[in-house]
């Protein structure tokens, strides 16, 4: 526990995004006295040599770069390898397939939001969330899960996980799931990942069904 009077320490940051004035909203956001952003990465590489550099508590990185919809989720994978204390927040703009979120959750990522729900006065509390160790999921994702009856997945989840989503898509963290729960954060987020890998193989059946192949 931090001593009383006692300022938290700045978290560090990466952020990566290959369009400019993406970087600079996010930059813009975080900055203060809690975040220290200490590189601007505008491609995959960029930020792998800062984060050989430097390795920051929290990158948030862009799922869509240089044309490449999965360009976040390799580069996410390649963070978690080469430094696995920092934690991935994977921003996205649109996700017209559904995949993105859980194999950015099964390349290691943390959180996932879309970029239009943080930016807000949101984002430095979830980059201070997830830097703590905490798990982070944009509601609306949570909520969409729920609301896509028709895949697999809506039939696979226990009752405890659909019980998890309802929770998290009306705002609920990882700590006041693991509090009402009576269960570990960690514990928590193991329950997340497998709900991510049942949506996962579901909606890769349901893209791959003859008529409903889509493109991402």
């Amino acid at each position: 526990m931090q001593p009383q009077g006692e300022a938290s320490p700045r978290v560090t940051a990466v952020i990566v995004d290959d369009d400019p004035l993406a970087r600079q909203a996010l930059r813009l956001l975080l900055q203060g006295p809690e975040i220290e952003i200490i590189a601007l990465c505008e491609s995959p590489e960029a930020c792998l040599d800062a984060i050989v550099a430097r390795p920051p508590q929290v990158a948030l990185v862009d799922m869509r770069m240089q044309g490449d919809p999965y360009a976040g989720v390799e580069l996410i994978r390649q963070i978690r390898a080469l430094s696995p204390a920092t934690a991935c927040l994977a921003l996205t703009a649109s996700d017209r397939r559904g995949d993105l979120l859980p194999k950015a959750f099964y390349a290691g990522a943390h959180g996932y939001y879309r970029k239009g729900y943080v930016l807000g006065n949101e984002l430095p509390q979830i980059v201070r969330r997830l830097a703590e160790g905490a798990w982070d999921l944009d509601p609306e994702m949570a909520a969409r899960i729920l609301r896509d009856s028709s895949s697999e997945a809506a039939s696979s989840f226990t009752p405890h996980e659909r019980d998890l989503l309802r929770r998290i898509a009306t705002g609920a963290t990882a700590d006041a799931l693991a509090s009402t729960f009576h269960e570990q954060p960690a514990s928590i987020h193991t329950s997340i990942r497998n709900i991510m890998g049942k949506a996962q193989a579901a909606r890769s059946v349901e893209i791959e069904r003859p008529g409903r192949r889509l493109r991402p």
